[in-house]
């Protein structure tokens, strides 16, 4: 093992350094100190492969939690596996609260929401999608969701990610230029009435 391999070579530095010379030994320490550099190197280079992988989970880690949008992913039983910031503070959940539950909890109708599941199943993938969730507080919100399969690195179905975003005050902003809009219509529509009744009056008054 490696402590019985850094013995032998301390011994042998020691044997070395007092002029004696053993038959045989000369191989034996050189094949273990070529087998002792392949191992550094291996380890060296796991130790790097480590670090890079934890700097790309950290990054990743890092968009989850600074992202202002709902990312939400579930596994293939539709339970919620991970549940980050900006879905807490839009949902007013935490994490813990979250994982775990069924995905269908947020949809203030269940069966858009397995209509919504059963197409990514089939489809892969649905964007945009305008439906509605309701808050811990029961407010209910307008949300536009993407929804799409989450997979392994065999390709096999593990799940889904969704990403969401709170469109309520743009609904709210829509709305209200389209009332704009009718009120405006309305108003010409009135102007035109008026001026085609005035006009045989002025005739008439002369």
């Amino acid at each position: 093992d490696g402590k019985s391999m850094e013995n032998l070579l301390i011994l042998y530095k020691l044997l070395y350094a007092l002029g004696c010379r053993i038959d045989g030994i000369d191989y034996e320490i050189d094949r273990l100190c070529v087998a002792a550099i392949k191992k550094a190197k291996t380890r060296q280079q796991l130790e790097r492969n480590n670090q890079k992988l934890k700097q790309t989970m950290d990054y990743l880690q890092n968009v989850l939690d600074n992202s202002a949008d709902m990312i939400i992913t579930t596994d293939t039983e539709n339970n919620i596996v991970e549940f980050n910031k900006g879905a807490e503070e839009i949902l007013e959940y935490t994490q813990g609260e979250s994982v775990g539950k069924p995905l269908c909890n947020f949809f203030t109708n269940h069966d858009q929401c397995n209509l919504l599941l059963e197409k990514i199943r089939h489809e892969g993938k649905i964007s945009n999608q305008e439906t509605q969730f309701i808050t811990k507080k029961n407010k209910i919100i307008d949300i536009s969701i993407t929804l799409s399969q989450l997979k392994d690195t065999e390709g096999n179905m593990i799940g889904t990610v969704g990403i969401s975003r709170d469109i309520t005050e743009f609904k709210k902003t829509q709305a209200q230029l389209i009332q704009a809009g009718k009120l405006a219509g309305i108003g010409q529509l009135a102007a035109g009435i008026a001026h085609e009744i005035n006009n045989p009056l002025s005739g008439v008054l002369g």
